[in-house]
């Protein structure tokens, strides 16, 4: 596992894991809708912007993004390896911990054996799980916001007019770009184009191809496709396609 610098992983119940592999790569800023990510960095140093506050992550030290929460990542070593766990927040909230838990025990195993992780990797990750359930994890955000936002996630793909959804919820489009910004922590746009990419993402893993892929999410272009994809995900389709894993979590 030499090739690429990211390896995606995904589970049977959609948990996903990402492995990044002497990473040159940094992510400006950006948030997860639904998903709680567990980070853990395996060698190197880099930097973690959540909101206002900066602080620097070193070996066998791990965050946590809750969903909506807006952050960044840059480098501070010439390159780094990390691991991450995504699990969607209705997860979270439906299983109890005991059955989290024992699915990623087993899904671990997979870059235990790749000599990707060791035991204190793995132990420290499950421990970020507990710590989740921890976390409060109701968020009071102003509805007409939040309908935007699960209108814009459900719908990546459809056209984005902001006159009209300022008409809908009987705002100034400049009051709901002010407002949508403060509780989302980034634009409707970019919101928006982080959802197509995501969902693009759903595609390739079921073998859509990249040109249709493209079309199908609204791009103008596979070109414009290809440089949004890889200014989210750190990757081009290409080698996103090369580096997704289906895990089989029968055990």
């Amino acid at each position: 596992m030499n090739e690429i610098q990211q390896y995606y992983c995904e589970n049977e119940v959609g948990i996903e894991y990402i492995y990044c592999n002497d990473s040159v790569i940094s992510y400006s800023k950006h948030n997860h809708v639904s998903v709680y990510v567990i980070t853990l960095l395996l060698s190197g140093e880099i930097v973690i912007r959540k909101g206002a506050v900066s602080y620097k992550c070193k070996p066998n030290k791990y965050f946590i993004i809750k969903p909506y929460e807006t952050h960044s990542i840059s480098l501070k070593t010439d390159s780094y390896n990390m691991i991450s766990v995504c699990i969607n927040k209705k997860l979270i909230n439906d299983w109890n911990i005991d059955k989290i838990l024992l699915i990623i025990r087993n899904d671990l195993e997979y870059f235990f054996d790749k000599k990707l992780i060791n035991c204190e990797n793995t132990f420290l990750i499950l421990g970020a799980i507990r710590e989740i359930y921890l976390l409060d994890r109701s968020k009071n955000m102003d509805r007409n916001m939040n309908l935007l936002a699960c209108y814009i996630q459900n719908n990546p793909e459809k056209d984005f007019n902001i006159n009209q959804m300022s008409e809908k919820i009987y705002i100034s489009k400049y009051h709901l770009l002010r407002k949508f910004k403060k509780e989302i922590g980034i634009t409707p746009h970019k919101f928006q184009i982080q959802n197509k990419v995501r969902k693009a993402q759903q595609l390739l893993n079921k073998k859509v191809s990249i040109t249709e892929v493209a079309l199908e999410m609204g791009f103008y272009d596979q070109s414009h496709f290809i440089r949004h994809f890889k200014n989210i995900v750190g990757i081009t389709p290409t080698e996103y396609i090369k580096s997704y894993v289906k895990l089989d979590n029968k055990k």
